[in-house]
């Protein structure tokens, strides 16, 4: 088994010799990882060049001849076709890693969840959601798919990832592998023979495990991409859709973020270079999305009107009773009880979706914030008061009996918002503007 001093050593002799023997004939990737003899790994570790094909020596020049070792680090050939990106319908909600995503008209996969000052985001990879790239949609662009939008992206020599916003229910886990652990580094002396083994779930070729055989495999892609430093696998692992796959190890601690391969080999970005990059966390451990509190997060400046003081405790001193209470019973039982039933109930969920739940909440935040304008006529194509409906009727029917109470207290007053401002309802209670017909 290699040690660190060795493995320091072969990396800097790599790292220098690499772009070298890119430039040869049929050379696609250099990486480090063991070599191999008769189709089995020895503890012999040094440099691996990888090839399309394996030509006789006698017609290779000898420019272009790979020598047996490099400044004494031991070289070894494999042969594999060169890694190519890889472009279940099934719908999820709560979204969970390894679902499909469509981003304009291309599909990948929803790798992880990270996070980033506080915000929970989806991870896949730059190719499936470039920056700029708008709307993602989960399974496909259907209405009432749109799940999120393009926030970062990174495609650098060390890293193909991207993150997403999330405006549905999420869960902290990945289909048929369970719930993300954290994340790990593979290090030189987990890739021993036989390799350090992963898994991945990709909405192409499912649950699919292979080995990390070789570390710091750097090459060029098939779409002219020149990475660094990647992991390699020894065996094909995913397909066409498969991109943005998490790795994760045995312990469901993700180790990179698979962006391709071919029907031989597999290979994917490290997570430590991914979260570098992008400036996030893998999220650990049994997390799941409530609604209310990512609403209250993606609004905080909506949700703050003086100083510290939030929105909600500011309107409970402003409105007279029993308004308060209502505003008391929207924050406490009514907004979290629906993100809880979002989380857990599809239907829940699917109500929530039709009825355009997330603008519906943009829309109820600042209407308070702003204190002197109605809700909109319209969110999206829909009336705004034929999506509250839909909201409040759908969690009376599937919440439990202290939410159907505290939604018949709220409703007045979220219906009243229709028509009037937040400053018309303090001043004049649930009656209407002065001047005009009750």
């Amino acid at each position: 088994m290699v040690n660190e001093r060795a493995f320091a050593a072969g990396l800097g002799v790599k790292r220098g010799i690499e772009d070298q023997l890119l430039e040869l004939t049929g050379v696609h990737g250099v990486s480090l990882g063991y070599k191999i003899s008769d189709g089995k790994p020895t503890d012999v570790f040094g440099i691996t060049v990888h090839v399309t094909e394996k030509r006789p020596l006698d017609v290779i020049p000898d420019a272009e001849r790979v020598p047996s070792e490099i400044d004494g680090v031991p070289t070894d050939i494999i042969v594999h076709p060169q890694a190519r990106p890889h472009a279940d319908e099934g719908k999820y909600r709560p979204l969970r890693g390894g679902c499909q995503l469509q981003v304009k008209n291309w599909l990948g996969t929803l790798g992880c969840f990270v996070r980033k000052g506080g915000t929970t985001y989806l991870l896949t990879n730059q190719h499936v959601l470039p920056a700029g790239s708008g709307t993602v949609w989960q399974p496909t662009n259907q209405k009432h798919n749109d799940i999120g939008t393009a926030v970062q992206a990174a495609l650098t020599p060390l890293v193909d990832a991207a993150i997403g916003s999330i405006t549905t229910s999420w869960t902290n886990s990945i289909l048929q592998i369970g719930q993300v652990s954290g994340s790990y580094n593979i290090t030189p002396a987990d890739i021993a023979p036989p390799g350090y083994p992963v898994r991945k779930r990709g909405r192409t070729t499912g649950l699919t495990s292979g080995r990390v055989t070789g570390l710091n495999f750097s090459g060029t892609r098939t779409d002219g991409w020149v990475f660094r430093d990647q992991l390699f696998i020894n065996s094909s692992i995913g397909d066409s859709g498969d991109s943005g796959s998490a790795l994760v190890n045995n312990s469901n601690q993700v180790v990179g973020l698979y962006w391709g391969g071919n029907s031989s080999i597999g290979a994917g970005s490290t997570i430590a270079n991914v979260m570098a990059a992008l400036g996030v966390q893998v999220v650990a451990g049994a997390a799941a999305s409530s609604l209310a509190a990512e609403a209250l997060s993606a609004n905080a400046e909506a949700a703050a009107v003086v100083g510290d003081r939030a929105l909600l405790g500011h309107l409970q001193e402003s409105l007279p009773q029993p308004a308060a209470g209502a505003a008391a019973e929207f924050a406490s039982v009514v907004f979290p009880g629906i993100g809880s039933l979002i989380d857990v109930n599809p239907r829940m969920a699917a109500m929530w979706e039709k009825n355009n739940g997330h603008d519906l909440v943009n829309a109820v935040f600042a209407a308070l914030q702003q204190g002197d304008e109605p809700l909109p006529k319209k969110i999206g194509k829909q009336p705004t008061k034929s999506a509250l409906d839909g909201i409040l009727d759908a969690a009376k029917q599937y919440g439990d009996a202290p939410l159907a109470q505290a939604i018949d207290e709220v409703r007045p007053y979220a219906e009243a918002l229709l028509k009037r401002s937040l400053n018309d309802i303090v001043a004049d209670g649930l009656g209407e503007k002065k001047g005009k017909k009750a």
